[in-house]
């Protein structure tokens, strides 16, 4: 919308001068608008649709429905963006084209003294600051129209920011690439965790519930992990070798993990006799006096048709905390390790398993996803702009972004420096596992966005005739001021989620908000 704005302020301006005002001069306002506009939204759309369309891929249902919500709404974006907008500016085109006559008005009451700042008859650059030219002193040719332009080029600070890059590409790109460069290394260093805690809102009453049963009945006492092992046939626990690999399995994970043998509950371990096999388990089911007491626990972790187990394992640590993921980790290794000699199938659940499991698959595929959304923006830039550089350019500059914030994330996340200022991350040492997949997405989309709205008026004043530093400086003046308002809004929208009572939202917010200023203020 405010690509679409900035581009029908330009076409009121220079037709109603060239044409004068009537019918005929709003059609060709509008038709020139869209004509222009065209290009520029249907590659930010697509290219924004593809980036956040990427979360389709992912196995997961809430990420994957949302990467196809974010898809559809982009390409509704799009759409609307060519046909609805161009006939609402129509049917009020003196509504929003009245701008251009308002500055009188504005300049009368915002000016100094009795007769205003601005009541000499002489042209004056302020005029110009406002970005608006007043229906008295407005130009009455093309000739005067061009003047002015080129005066408010040249006092424009977006204009001088972009003369001066061209002037010293390389004593910027050290600059831009030095500063970067520490949080680069830090982004590689990024970890993520499940703390459930971390995903609910911290006064909420699940929370609440959830931490005095975690705390006050005992960490995993109440909810454990459990390791199974499941048999080919019916009554397939009671075999030796089944009992030797559930035996080497239990003593490995304590061993690894530091869990203590008394906070196990397995058939192939009965409190105060060890470990122990299949006959002598069979024995111990008639035994007297311990036969019955033996019977409970093996009718509390094996199937009635004996063809399944498990063993349950009681951690002495709040199993829905981050500490729990590296604990899992291991389990894991654990397990793919294990010799079943073709006997058992061996899975792990309880607790927060679940959670770990979608976590690790989900960032498993992860860098798949940065490969294939790099992929189809490349391959998209380099068929919309006809260009084997181009495409190099975007993807270095929306890895440039996500790095550079990722990082910033990684200092402000998992290490403890602001934390007693942001008492909101008080116990974080990390990521919450799917900030870094969302944001990843959605930095990409917006770094698009502005990036191809940049470019595409880099093109348009080539094809003018411009030589490379000018059209560089000019898009530059064009759009600076354009794609910074929309990156303060960006900004202020997502930064807002910093005052959540979500941490994973405190952290969305964070990330989206300094890598969308990163983008607008230092990329772009």
């Amino acid at each position: 919308a405010l690509f679409i704005l900035s581009r029908f302020m330009e076409q009121v301006k220079l037709q109603e001068i060239a044409h004068g005002k009537s019918e005929e001069t709003k059609w060709l306002v509008i038709k020139n608008t869209t004509l222009l506009s065209a290009h520029n939204i249907l590659v930010s759309g697509l290219t924004i649709a593809a980036a956040l369309g990427g979360l389709a891929i992912l196995p997961v249902p809430f990420l994957s429905t949302i990467g196809i919500a974010f898809c559809v709404g982009a390409c509704s974006a799009v759409f609307i963006a060519m046909t609805l907008m161009p006939s609402l500016l129509l049917v009020f085109y003196d509504f929003f084209s009245v701008q251009t006559e308002c500055s009188a008005i504005k300049n009368k009451c915002c000016g100094k003294g009795k007769k205003g700042k601005y009541a000499d008859a002489d042209y004056n650059d302020d005029d110009e600051d406002t970005g608006l030219v007043d229906a008295e002193r407005s130009p009455k040719t093309l000739q005067e129209f061009d003047d002015r332009e080129r005066k408010r080029q040249y006092s424009s600070v977006w204009f001088k920011i972009g003369s001066y890059s061209n002037k010293h590409p390389l004593l910027i790109s050290f600059l831009v690439l030095a500063v970067a460069a520490p949080f680069f290394y830090y982004a590689s260093t990024l970890k993520v965790d499940f703390d459930l805690f971390h995903q609910v809102p911290r006064d909420s009453p699940h929370a609440a519930v959830l931490k005095t049963i975690t705390t006050e009945v005992g960490h995993g006492a109440t909810t454990p992990f459990y390791v199974t092992f499941t048999t080919k046939e019916e009554g397939g626990v009671l075999n030796n070798d089944v009992f030797d690999i559930v035996n080497d399995v239990t003593q490995k994970i304590c061993e690894r993990t530091g869990q203590p043998l008394e906070r196990v509950l397995s058939f192939s371990y009965p409190p105060g006799l060890g470990f122990i096999n299949a006959t002598q388990a069979e024995w111990l089911m008639t035994a007297p006096y311990v036969g019955q007491a033996y019977m409970f626990l093996f009718n509390r972790t094996v199937s009635d048709n004996r063809q399944a187990g498990l063993i349950g394992l009681y951690t002495t640590f709040d199993p829905f905390s981050s500490v729990a993921n590296k604990y899992l980790d291991t389990v894991h290794e654990v397990i793919e390790g294990a010799d079943t000699r073709g006997l058992v199938e061996i899975g792990l659940l309880g607790a927060s398993a679940d959670s770990w499991s979608i976590m690790r698959k989900v960032m498993e595929l992860f860098p798949i996803q940065i490969g294939i959304t790099f992929a189809v923006i490349f391959f998209f830039i380099a068929v919309v702009f006809r260009s084997a550089f181009i495409p190099f350019r975007m993807v270095f500059t929306v890895a440039y972004t996500v790095a550079f914030a990722f990082g910033f994330g990684v200092l402000l996340f998992q290490f403890d420096g602001v934390h007693k200022l942001w008492t909101a991350l008080d116990g974080v040492v990390s990521y919450s596992w799917t900030v870094p997949i969302m944001a990843f997405s959605l930095l990409c989309a917006l770094a698009l966005d502005y990036d191809v709205f940049l470019l595409t008026r880099v093109i348009e004043y080539k094809r003018m005739g411009f030589n490379n530093e000018a059209a560089i400086s000019k898009a530059v003046w064009k759009t600076g001021r354009i794609i910074s308002f929309a990156g303060v809004i960006m900004a202020i929208t997502f930064g807002s989620l910093m005052f959540s009572n979500t941490t994973m939202l405190n952290q969305f917010g964070a990330i989206a908000s300094f890598a969308v200023l990163l983008d607008t203020f230092i990329v772009s």
